[in-house]
């Protein structure tokens, strides 16, 4: 009975997955600031103190993380040193 119920859970969870990638959205809030600590971590002009707080503010700022996102990378670098000096 508890493994049944332990597939029924797992089951869930994946169809849950497909319905949320397919909408358009990702399930798991942890992926998306997994993502984005990759994309930064691709920039060579951040620590990862700089990465960290570059992360942080973009996580709590919507239209600026749309914004890095829809951006080539040599942009994405310029964007993020920006941030980092205060100017953005």
């Amino acid at each position: 009975m508890v493994e049944m119920m332990g597939k029924f859970c797992d089951q869930t969870n994946e169809n849950l997955q497909v319905i949320g990638k397919r909408i358009g959205y990702e399930v798991s809030l942890d992926e998306k600031n997994e993502i984005l600590f990759k994309a930064l971590g691709k920039l060579e002009v951040l620590t990862t103190n700089q990465q960290i707080l570059v992360a942080k503010s973009l996580i709590n700022n919507n239209k600026d993380l749309e914004l890095f996102f829809s951006l080539p990378d040599y942009a994405r670098a310029r964007m993020v040193t920006l941030m980092v000096c205060d100017k953005f």
